[in-house]
């Protein structure tokens, strides 16, 4: 089943989040926090911070698993904050709205760009239940991703995707807009 998706870039996010309704529609798997805590949200108000999971994003020819919590978020909404741009590091340049991120961590010259910021929480997303057998890290997630990318001939302006499924993602087809993510 998919469901419309925003993905929003936001520095003052020490994590990234994701709303009930994305945990519902893709039917994601949590895991409690072992130690929950609050965040304080951008209107002042207190949420308990309380489950997390590991799905696998994709950006063109990114590929990374990446830690996201639950929060009461507006519905449909991913938030990517500074853990997300700590661990990826990409190179934003705000006067053409564009954000440069790394293919692989092994081709540091090798980067690919996003065409326009305001593109990235229009693109496609795709979220699936990850099992525990599926569990593997970051490092050992790039290289395989690298090779299946290359296999399926994704590139940035196609897709971008939130997923939990090593090889299962979706395609933008050519010439329709980044106007709505997916989730499946």
């Amino acid at each position: 089943e998919r469901s419309p998706t925003v993905f929003r870039l936001d520095c003052g996010a020490n994590e990234n989040y994701f709303g009930p309704s994305i945990r519902e529609s893709a039917k994601i798997r949590l895991t409690p926090l072992e130690a929950p805590y609050t965040v304080t949200t951008a209107t002042g108000e207190e949420v308990a911070i309380n489950s997390k999971a590991r799905p696998r994003v994709q950006i063109g020819q990114f590929v990374r698993r990446m830690p996201f919590k639950l929060a009461p978020i507006e519905p449909g909404t991913c938030i990517l904050g500074m853990s997300f741009l700590d661990s990826v590091d990409p190179l934003i340049r705000w006067k053409e709205r564009r954000i440069r991120l790394p293919v692989n961590r092994l081709e540091g010259a090798n980067y690919e760009w996003i065409q326009a910021i305001q593109d990235i929480p229009r693109a496609i997303a795709l979220l699936k239940e990850t099992t525990p057998e599926e569990s593997i890290d970051e490092e050992d997630d790039n290289t395989e991703a690298a090779s299946t990318l290359e296999s399926d001939a994704i590139s940035a302006e196609e897709t971008i995707t939130l997923s939990d499924q090593r090889t299962n993602g979706v395609r933008r087809p050519q010439g329709s807009s980044h106007d709505r993510a997916r989730l499946g």
